[in-house]
């Protein structure tokens, strides 16, 4: 996330000039507590890489390789290397929840 940017901010992803559709919903992003916690004891090298996904997912919330689990409705998961993120979406209110942020090994426990 941009430095402007505070843990369990919403923001929209810039659009550029005529670039949105009507079929472009922006999803909300927010993040809870725990997700907040481990993604700041990432290494910065890894929160440089995960967090252009999370941040992509406002426009698309459930991009290629995302898995929906099947222990809950609205919980997906999102691989990005060896790391997973976990999130809530809510679609009524254009909403994405980062819940998790782990390595995969570790995701589930």
């Amino acid at each position: 996330m941009g430095k402007s940017q505070g843990f369990g901010a919403s923001f929209k992803p810039e659009f550029e000039s005529g670039s949105e559709t009507l079929e472009s919903v922006a999803y909300q992003i927010q993040f809870s507590p725990q997700a907040q916690r481990q993604f700041r004891k990432l290494t910065q090298d890894l929160q440089n890489r995960i967090t252009p996904h999370i941040e992509s997912l406002g426009g698309n919330p459930r991009p290629a390789g995302c898995v929906k689990l099947h222990a809950e409705d609205d919980l997906w998961r999102i691989r990005i290397g060896d790391y997973c993120v976990v999130c809530q979406i809510r679609d009524k209110v254009s909403l994405v929840i980062v819940l998790v942020v782990r390595h995969r090994r570790e995701v589930y426990r």
